[in-house]
C-alpha cells in the first residue's frame, strides 16, 4: 500500500470587492433563513460554508470557498432549481455573477491510499 497525491477537479467560488462588502449579513444575530421557490433562493444571515454546500448539492465537483467573505451572508439568487442537472452549472454561474460571485474551474490535490492491486481509496 502507498499514498498517492492525485488532482481532482473542483470549482472555486470567488467574489469581487463589491460583493465581499454587499453580501455581509445585515440580519440579526439569532436569525438564520434560507427560503426558495422554483426560480429563486433567498438567504438571510446564512453561513458561507452552508451556502457552498447548497451549491455543492447540484454539482458533481467539490466547491472551494475563495471569496474572502468572513461571517454570514444575505443574498437573493434568481435561479431555476428544476433545471436539468447538466445545465445547473450555467444557471448557478449566471445567478452568482449577478451578485458579484463566480465559479471558476480549478483542481485540488487529494491523498489516496493505493492497495497492491491498484484500487484507490480516498484518504
Amino acid at each position: 500500500m502507498r499514498l498517492n497525491a492525485i488532482k481532482i477537479p473542483c470549482y472555486r467560488l470567488v467574489a469581487n470587492a463589491a460583493a465581499r462588502e454587499q453580501l455581509q449579513t445585515k440580519g440579526s444575530a439569532g436569525l438564520l433563513d434560507c427560503s426558495y421557490s422554483r426560480d429563486q433562493i433567498s438567504i438571510l444571515n446564512y453561513p458561507m460554508e452552508l451556502f457552498i454546500k447548497l451549491i455543492d448539492l447540484t454539482q458533481p465537483n467539490n466547491i472551494i470557498d475563495a471569496t474572502g467573505i468572513k461571517g454570514n451572508i444575505d443574498i437573493t439568487l434568481h435561479i431555476n432549481l428544476n433545471a436539468p442537472r447538466q445545465l445547473m452549472l450555467q444557471h448557478w454561474r449566471k445567478a452568482l455573477r449577478a451578485n458579484g460571485l463566480d465559479l471558476q474551474e480549478a483542481e485540488i490535490e487529494k491523498l489516496v491510499l493505493v492497495t497492491e492491486d491498484d484500487h484507490a481509496a480516498e484518504w
